[in-house]
């Protein structure tokens, strides 16, 4: 999956929170929107890190 493919879809936004359980809750819904994407297991923690950097605005 490209990057641009990813971010076309909208991947789901981290808060920011400390709170654990919604930090767990955006975790998770991560995580299904990248199996539903079939995404391989080698490109889940880069997608998963720009996810995070990118709603953080880094």
């Amino acid at each position: 999956m490209t990057l641009a493919t990813f971010l076309k879809v909208n991947p789901p936004s981290f808060s920011g929170t400390t709170i654990v359980t919604k930090a767990d809750d955006w975790f998770q819904e991560m995580e299904r929107s990248l199996r539903a994407q079939q995404v391989p297991a080698d490109q889940l923690p880069s997608l998963v890190r720009i996810a995070l950097l990118s709603t953080l605005g880094r």
